[in-house]
């Protein structure tokens, strides 16, 4: 974790923590063990919990481990920072002020060594987003914000959203792909953010240029948890300091701005300091509400996820390239301007197609290129997708399906679909 603890003193400047509080709720029912879940730890100040099927203010006080799942939210106070783990190597940091929802949580076996899918949706703060295992290009660890869309395959980046609803995003390690929407979720521009870079996407949901990153979000000051009888509208001798929702009142909440000197926060005063608590309303950019289509060149053969004869609009389209001998020699080559996409005999637009990280390939691979494009919509019925590779230069691998290849070589594979709305 980047957070450093020292030793905690209780100190008489901890009288800032005044302005920390709600109401108290019982803590959340465990998950059933069937389920996909990820673990929060509340680390500081007031972290809360509101479950999927609950009602928009029941949130409940965490202040020990909790188990969350696909719709659940979480929310943090001026003080508040929650560790969210989704299985190790993978997991987010959440500081104050902010509030954040798990959209897709979908691990497909329950080892945590199989391909899985997590969106998460920051819709207020800032989150340090930490994906340090390496995962094969089944795997998808996406950051959706009100304006924007961030994914990745392996590496740390900080994504804020301020009240203005402008999102920045800073690349720590590793290179992310920014993708800004506007309201109606439509994609207005894309660019690929390189290690040690920031930028901010605007509320219309155009990018910025590109800079070096000068400062990251700060971590707050060390407190303690906000005790669960917080909110119970008896100020109780250990709530002086760190309840005013019983032992104070906020005068100017309500009255539509985000008083944080008077103790207004995403906790204390939603109305003025939160954000409309409803995700997003975007198009899937990853076939979360649609399918995905995975082309195998070695094998031949086009397979659909989820499994079915017919695919649900919009699509996404995946295919990996030949098994290499090192990891120098898989990033020389190939490369994407080798490939061209056909849709019934016509050239389709590439401009969405984007290589990602070399990983790990299947067994008998050392390493392995993979390649992503979409999401594409096509009018129900039947269509024929034809991926043709034209080789640039030459290159060779070892393992088995894609072997050496001479530069001018081509290789096809077709495949015929039946597409169908959402």
């Amino acid at each position: 974790m980047t957070f450093q603890w020292g030793t905690w003193i209780w100190r008489a400047t901890a009288v800032v923590l005044l302005f920390a509080g709600l109401y108290n709720m019982p803590l959340a029912v465990s998950r059933a063990q069937t389920e996909m879940v990820a673990s929060l730890d509340p680390v500081q100040g007031w972290v809360q919990h509101r479950a999927a099927d609950a009602a928009e203010d029941d949130w409940q006080t965490v202040t020990e481990r909790q188990l969350v799942t696909e719709g659940d939210w979480i929310r943090t106070d001026s003080y508040g920072l929650a560790y969210l783990t989704f299985f190790e190597g993978v997991e987010a940091e959440i500081l104050p002020d902010s509030v954040v929802t798990v959209s897709h949580l979908d691990i497909k076996q329950t080892e945590h060594d199989g391909p899985f899918t997590i969106t998460l949706v920051v819709l207020l703060g800032d989150t340090l987003n930490s994906v340090e295992r390496v995962v094969d290009a089944e795997s998808r660890y996406e950051v959706r914000t009100p304006n924007a869309a961030i994914t990745v395959r392996g590496t740390h980046f900080w994504v804020s959203v301020s009240l203005e609803q402008e999102t920045t995003i800073r690349a720590v390690d590793g290179e992310v792909l920014v993708t800004g929407l506007d309201p109606q979720g439509e994609v207005v521009g894309e660019l690929l953010l390189e290690p040690g870079y920031v930028v901010t996407v605007q509320p219309d949901g155009t990018p910025g240029e590109p800079d070096l990153i000068g400062e990251l979000p700060e971590y707050p000051i060390e407190a303690p948890l906000v005790p669960e009888t917080c909110g119970n509208g008896t100020c109780d001798p250990d709530e002086e300091l760190t309840c005013p929702m019983d032992c104070y009142e906020l005068p100017l909440c309500g009255d539509g701005e985000c008083d944080e000197s008077g103790g207004e926060n995403p906790i204390t005063c939603p109305d003025d300091c939160g954000p409309a608590l409803d995700e997003p309303d975007h198009k899937p950019l990853d076939g979360e509400s649609g399918s995905a289509i995975h082309f195998f060149w070695g094998e031949g053969r086009c397979d659909v996820d989820p499994p079915g004869e017919t695919v649900i609009n919009p699509v996404l389209l995946h295919w990996g390239v030949g098994c290499f001998d090192s990891a120098a020699q898989a990033s020389a080559h190939p490369h994407p301007a080798d490939y061209q996409l056909s849709v019934d005999g016509q050239a389709y637009d590439m401009s969405s197609l984007r290589q990602t990280n070399v990983h790990p390939g299947l067994p008998y691979c050392s390493w392995a290129w993979g390649f992503e494009m979409g999401p594409i919509t096509l009018p129900p019925g039947e269509h024929e997708l034809t991926l043709v590779e034209t080789i640039t230069d030459t290159w060779s691998t070892s393992g088995d399906g894609d072997r050496g290849r001479s530069a001018g070589q081509t290789a096809t594979l077709t495949c015929t679909i039946r597409f169908d709305n959402p």
